[in-house]
């Protein structure tokens, strides 16, 4: 794998275009948009089913934090 997990996940924080003046629903849109964009994007080097789980329990986990 050319990416490890945790670098997706920075790579979604770092690129999710979340401000702070934005609701929580507003920011978990974002990141929400990013797995998206992840997941239909070139990432293909996981096997089958492990960056969609990856991404599915990061975003429950920022669900969680965003208190949504």
């Amino acid at each position: 794998m050319s990416r490890t997990l945790k670098e997706v996940a920075a790579y979604i924080d770092e690129h999710s275009n979340v401000l702070p003046s934005q609701s929580p629903q507003e920011q978990f849109d974002h990141y929400e948009e990013m797995a998206i964009a992840i997941l239909d994007g070139c990432w293909d080097d996981y096997p089958e089913d492990v960056l969609q789980d990856f991404l599915m329990d990061y975003l429950a986990t920022k669900r969680k934090q965003l208190g949504l």
